[in-house]
Parts: C-alpha cells; structure tokens; sequence
C-alpha cells in the first residue's frame, strides 16, 4: 500500500496549534480526478473567543475557582504536567459549567505531558461534560479504546477526537472501539475527524473497515519518530487520501497559523 513519508515537526506550542491537522488542504493535484477528501466539505476546527476560554500555560498558573461561568473551551500549555486530578477538578467543577464547555485540549508531543491520563479520569470527564464536541490530547500513552468509547458514549455532539502517543511512548489504542462505532451506528454519530497517531497497535484493519462504514469521517493514523520523520495516512471515504500530504502538506508541521483558542 502507497504511504505518505514527511517530516513532521511538533512544537512545544502544540496544545494551541495542532488539533489541525485536516484544517488546511495540500494543493490539488490537476493530473487526475479529485479524491474523496477534495470532493467532499472540509471540516473547520471550531474555535470560541478570549471570554469564553481559559488557557493554564503550567501548573504555577492553575487554579480551581475560575472553572466558572460560561466556559466553552479549556487548554492546557505544553509545560502543564496534566494528571487525572485535573480532569476530576473540571468534572466537579459543577454542571452548569460543565455543561457549557465544549473543547478540551491538553498534552505535548515533546515534552510527554499527557502520559498520566488515565481511562477512568476520562470517563468521568466525559460523563460530566456531555456537550464536548471537541477533545484533543497529545502524549496520552496510557488511554485505551476504553477512553475513547466512553466519549463517543457520553458525548454525542462529539465532532473532533485525537488521542495520540508520541515517538517515544505509543499509545494503547487496539481497535476495539473502531469497531464498535463501525458496529453502531448512532454512537459518535456527529463525529467528523478521529486522529489516532503513535499507537502500538496496527490500526489498518479497523481503520478501513470504519472508513467504509462511515464515508464522511476523516481518520488519521500512524507513526512518527525521533528521527524527525514519520508516515501518516489519512483515510476518508473507505480509502486513503493519496492527496493527503501527512504533515509536510501543512507546511511541515501542525502550525498555520491557528491560535491559542
């Protein structure tokens, strides 16, 4: 099977610019017919005003009593050390807030924050905040399908999802939840971009399958490493995007330009 190879460059910014990684298009080929991906209408990253955010650069700076009011997106900076305690402030941070948060992002590629995130914490934000429609965490070595199921089931506005590992630690994502959002149907139904990248399992069989059964969600999978290139592929439409550019097609890396929130 062809494979993309670039050389794709993460940042320690990453928790603010990646998530965006089907955000911009690599130029289109005049040389054949256009893809599925092309054909179809790209996905836009949803993003909410200074007001309606909060942004904790590291631990010094975080602090329980502002998770309140209308909250609609939280993010972690790269030098947050993030662990479950965190996410089980958030859940108990009471519903209306709760309620209203909408994006969650939080983890580094570089510096492994992420990796002490735990299935259950997961699950206990997710059943706490159900209207999530966007969730990004990088370095979560430790998830499971577990983690991954329980926002697909407790979160049915869910439209974005990355759990990714890094090059030094993969992460523990086999399958099992592929199937069974590729089973069911009304599970995840919203769902338009599943982002799975340095998992230790081989994801080709289920990524294929779901794929088929759901023509219009984008699913990234792959590798990187410390060698500072990888092959990513993205499939869309029960095939691989060969116009896909892995990450040199966003210019070499998750940047572009995308800010904080």
């Amino acid at each position: 099977m062809p494979r993309t190879t670039a050389n794709p460059r993460r940042g320690r910014g990453s928790v603010q610019n990646r998530g965006a990684i089907t955000k911009q298009k690599p130029k289109a080929r005049t040389t054949h017919k256009p893809s599925v991906a092309s054909a179809q209408e790209e996905y836009s990253i949803k993003h909410w005003p200074p007001e309606a955010s909060l942004y904790f650069r590291n631990c010094e700076v975080w602090d329980e009593k502002k998770l309140t009011g209308e909250i609609r997106s939280i993010a972690f900076g790269s030098d947050f050390d993030i662990r479950d305690s965190h996410l089980d402030a958030i859940a108990a941070a009471g519903a209306d807030f709760c309620r209203s948060l909408c994006r969650f992002n939080c983890g580094d590629s570089d510096s492994g924050r992420g990796s002490r995130l735990s299935d259950a914490a997961v699950s206990r934000l997710a059943s706490a905040c159900p209207n999530l429609v966007h969730i990004d965490m990088d370095s979560a070595c430790d998830l499971t399908d577990a983690a991954l199921s329980a926002i697909c089931r407790n979160c049915p506005n869910i439209e974005y999802i990355s759990i990714d590992g890094n090059d030094k630690c993969k992460g523990h994502i086999s399958g099992a939840a592929l199937d069974e959002l590729k089973a069911d149907k009304k599970l995840g139904k919203e769902l338009r971009v599943l982002h799975l990248v340095d998992q230790s399992s081989c994801l080709d069989k289920a990524v294929k399958a779901l794929s088929k059964a759901r023509k219009k969600l984008e699913i990234t999978v792959g590798d990187t490493n410390k060698w500072g290139n990888g092959t990513i592929d993205k499939y869309l439409g029960g095939k691989m995007d060969f116009d896909f550019g892995g990450f040199g097609g966003f210019g070499g890396g998750f940047g572009g330009g995308f800010g904080r929130w």
